[in-house]
């Protein structure tokens, strides 16, 4: 998959961000998970975190796979997403938060056990469907309500802390095609 020229507007980030930081997604057997290996270090994190403050998108590894990943704040870049992917805005995304009290700020109550469930269980690959924040716009939260995860990954958590805020997290793919695993067939 192939980035338009229109999509450079981002303002890539410096060569390095994206290469390299996870250079392989593990083969997973039927109906698992797979998972992405290799981490980024603090330069990257900063390059990238630039990137997404600045209202930019950059393709960051998951827990899982590649991801396309914006501020929250940043509705272009979550309407170039869309654009990138080929999808309607009815879907919602994930948001990915640093911690629980982050997550805490997209979340318009908890309800029953949830936050004491997720307080033990994330960080991890885990999302929740929890009531949105009113305050979140309708493109992360179709339905009054919001995908949230405080992901595993340590150097994508102090990304998302050095952002300041949530990110939106989508797979890398064509709406309705399987995500990508590998970096080269993203770029």
């Amino acid at each position: 998959m192939r980035c338009p020229d229109e999509c450079v507007e981002h303002r890539e980030a410096p060569r390095g961000n994206a290469r390299g930081m996870a250079p392989e997604v593990r083969a997973s057997r039927r109906g698992e998970t797979p998972s992405v290996s290799g981490s980024f270090g603090r330069s990257s994190i900063r390059s990238a975190a630039a990137v997404l403050a600045s209202g930019g998108i950059a393709v960051l590894p998951t827990d899982t796979i590649y991801g396309f990943h914006c501020a929250v704040s940043s509705r272009r870049a979550i309407e170039m997403i869309l654009k990138l992917k080929g999808r309607r805005a009815q879907g919602g995304f994930i948001l990915l938060a640093a911690d629980a009290a982050m997550a805490g700020t997209l979340v318009a109550r908890w309800p029953g056990e949830s936050r004491r469930t997720l307080l033990r269980i994330w960080p991890a690959p885990v999302t929740a469907i929890l009531p949105a924040r009113g305050k979140l716009s309708p493109l992360l939260s179709p339905g009054g309500r919001v995908a949230v995860r405080v992901p595993a990954r340590a150097d994508l958590r102090a990304l998302i802390e050095t952002v300041g805020e949530p990110i939106v997290s989508t797979s890398v793919n064509l709406s309705g095609r399987e995500p990508m695993t590998r970096i080269a067939d993203i770029r």
